[in-house]
């Protein structure tokens, strides 16, 4: 059987009684997580962009705009939801393998369950299916493409959009196939694009598309999802070990466990310095006003967040020095660190100005290599170091399911009055018991505050 025979196989014959107990209550805690992303991603000022353009599209009221009080086609409702998830910096990746993220799959599978009215048990089948496929594509195959500048957020992320798709809209074997082999053309994603409004669109872009992928499957589209053709003509010949993408596929260890779950809306590149930071002004009770400088080390891809000087708002997310100078006075990052006026503030920018970055070019070329490594020197002469390979929340340290619940209500709300967040937790906690999505949708399409 070739790949796409392999992955079709697992698409159409994965049910609900296939996964175990601890991936049903993670799957449901990464439906908390992009839920809330989308809610908090649906009012801050870039997503008003792609308001403006669903609004005008019009179009059949098929499913839910996430905190925007309308309805549109499944497919601009994907767009639009995918759009929030990322611009609220709130997705959860997968590394190594190229970042892949969870907010390729579920902005494409709300809006679809929503329209089919898809029982909650069959969600998570959906979820955990797409999360699947991509996460075993991309953890084997990203390494080239990182290389190459290109994000596998989105590039490989099609995938999972697609695959959930398929699943929610029940394609047979041979239109699955073939999906498989369209969603190879959808492929868009460009490092140079990080901290524009590019990089939020191009992940939303694979989230309307894998709608649109598994439709035109369905009306008899065809493809070639030849795999390895693809990917060695993509990364080079002999990069890729191929058998190891479906090794094991529907079996334990399950590719989805291997997520790490965002705390901050920031580029998760700055997470375990973050952590680091926290830890040592935590357990040495040190304020802003006693640090001299914070020295941060870092791996030749990561780098890129290296911005002393970020120009706006979305800039700002993808800057070592403001995100680690945001943590130093305020302890925590919020949604609000990154809002307009922010950068200007005098204490803001004297902490930027203390923190320098140290690039290892000797470490892996891929993201997060290394040891996240964090110093800090005190006015006062004393010095504290902290290392991390990964952040809280990272595979090797999972949170807990309290954890993941207080993340829901920090993100949610300034936006869904206190009833509403309670009410939309009880329903996301509980998914294999709803018959459908339409209690949650109702919910979450209609804030009661934060616009």
């Amino acid at each position: 059987m070739t790949i796409a025979d392999r992955l079709t196989e697992f698409i159409t014959g994965t049910t609900f009684a296939d996964l175990p107990a601890e991936t049903v209550e993670f799957t449901k805690a990464l439906t908390l997580k992009c839920v809330a992303g989308m809610v908090a991603g649906s009012v801050v000022p870039t997503s008003g962009k792609i308001v403006t353009y669903v609004r005008a599209r019009g179009g059949a009221p098929e499913a839910s705009v996430i905190g925007c009080g309308f309805r549109a086609p499944v497919e601009q409702a994907a767009l639009a939801n995918g759009y929030f998830a990322h611009a609220s910096e709130l997705e959860d990746d997968q590394f190594p393998g190229g970042g892949i993220s969870d907010i390729t799959v579920w902005p494409a599978l709300i809006p679809a369950a929503e329209h089919l009215k898809l029982s909650g048990k069959a969600f998570l089948e959906a979820a955990y299916v797409g999360m699947e496929v991509q996460n075993r594509i991309a953890y084997h195959a990203s390494a080239g493409t990182d290389a190459m500048g290109i994000v596998g957020l989105p590039f490989y992320g099609a995938f999972g959009a697609t695959a959930a798709a398929a699943k929610a809209y029940g394609l047979g074997r041979a239109e699955v196939k073939a999906a498989l082999g369209i969603a190879m053309t959808q492929g868009i994603g460009y490092m140079h694009d990080w901290g524009t409004d590019t990089h939020f669109f191009e992940s939303a872009a694979v989230c309307r598309n894998g709608i649109t992928v598994a439709q035109l499957a369905k009306a008899g589209m065809t493809s070639n999802p030849d795999f390895p053709r693809w990917l060695n003509m993509l990364v080079g010949e002999g990069k890729i070990d191929f058998d190891k993408i479906t090794d094991g596929l529907g079996k334990a260890p399950h590719y989805i466990h291997n997520t790490w779950v965002k705390k901050y809306p920031c580029c998760f590149f700055t997470h375990r310095h973050v952590d680091a930071l926290r830890e040592i002004m935590g357990e040495h009770g040190v304020g802003a006003e006693q640090v001299a400088r914070v020295t941060i080390h870092v791996g030749p891809m990561d780098q890129i967040c290296n911005r002393p000087e970020p120009k706006d708002p979305e800039d700002s997310k993808f800057s070592f020095q403001h995100v680690l100078g945001t943590a130093l006075v305020e302890g925590d990052i919020g949604l609000e660190a990154f809002a307009e006026g922010r950068l200007e503030r005098p204490e803001y920018a004297a902490a930027r100005a203390k923190v320098n970055v140290a690039v290892h070019p000797e470490w892996p070329r891929r993201y997060q290599s290394g040891i996240g490594r964090v110093e800090v020197a005190l006015t006062d002469g004393r010095t504290y170091a902290r290392e991390r390979e990964q952040p809280l929340g990272g595979a090797k340290h999972p949170l807990s399911r309290d954890e993941h619940v207080a993340l829901y209500r920090k993100y949610t709300a300034h936006v869904l009055s206190p009833a509403q967040v309670e009410q939309s937790l009880d329903v996301i906690l509980n998914l294999e018991r709803a018959g459908d999505l339409q209690g949650l949708m109702g919910i979450v399409v209609q804030p009661q505050r934060g616009r």
